[in-house]
């Protein structure tokens, strides 16, 4: 029953630190609009880092597509 006990505190400290990165991280992003990059043009997807995203996201329409 401890374990229990101490394994849900446990979880819920998880839980309230990734919420408080989270927050932190809206707050950045929200101050950081304008920047430029000489190496990344905007878009949808970055073709070198998100492939996998892009051809996820490819074959769930594919599939939603379908008759």
């Amino acid at each position: 029953m401890k374990l229990e006990t101490d394994v849900a505190r446990a979880s819920q400290r998880r839980i309230a630190f990734s919420d408080e990165i989270q927050q932190v991280d809206i707050v950045v992003c929200e101050q950081v609009r304008g920047l430029r990059s000489r190496t990344y043009t905007r878009g949808r997807f970055s073709a070198q880092r998100e492939n996998g995203v892009h051809h996820f996201q490819f074959r769930v329409t594919e599939f939603l597509d379908r008759p």
